[in-house]
């Protein structure tokens, strides 16, 4: 009788699950080898990331890229030698700190304040040998800290006036 049963054919559905099950696997492996891989690059992280920000911002989840993203992008492009394509990226995670700055965003009516940009571009510009352009970006950094409290703005003020000396000295070493 066991082997009446065993050399019945099967079902095609019986072997159709086996076979969509491990094209489903496969399917899934091969895209947390391609993020594996992708995470092992900051730049091609960060890429990836504002790149899915920027594709979403038409749609109904809205949004965009968000200043980190952009200003986590031109860090990793401007540590990995590509100082010119860090600047048009840091610039941009700048306007978008600046005009959410501008208004009142917050549930309270405060003003959200994102610094994250200001130090690295000003960075940027000096290793792209514009070290006037960074002592102006990180005086701007320091013009927005002003009358801001806290110990997160007084770190950020430090940076801030550490980086305009460093690039003033790197613009007129005299």
């Amino acid at each position: 009788a066991a082997l009446a049963l065993l050399s019945r054919p099967l079902p095609a559905t019986r072997l159709c699950r086996p076979a969509l099950l491990g094209c489903v696997c496969a399917g899934l492996a091969a895209v947390c080898w391609w993020y594996a891989d992708l995470w092992t690059d900051g730049v091609a992280l960060w890429a990836n990331a504002v790149a899915v920000q920027d594709a979403r911002a038409g749609s109904w989840l809205g949004g965009g890229a968000t200043t980190s993203a952009l200003s986590e992008l031109g860090m990793q492009l401007s540590w990995a030698g590509r100082g010119a394509e860090a600047v048009p990226v840091l610039h941009r995670a700048l306007s978008l700190a600046e005009e959410a700055a501008s208004s009142p965003d917050l549930i309270d009516g405060s003003r959200s304040q994102d610094m994250s940009g200001y130090v690295p571009l000003a960075i940027a510009l000096m290793n792209e040998g514009q070290a006037k352009g960074g002592a102006l970006i990180a005086d701007r950094c320091v013009r927005r800290l002003a009358g801001l409290g806290g110990a997160e703005a007084a770190r950020t003020r430090a940076r801030c006036l550490a980086t305009a000396a460093l690039t003033r000295h790197k613009a007129d070493p005299e």
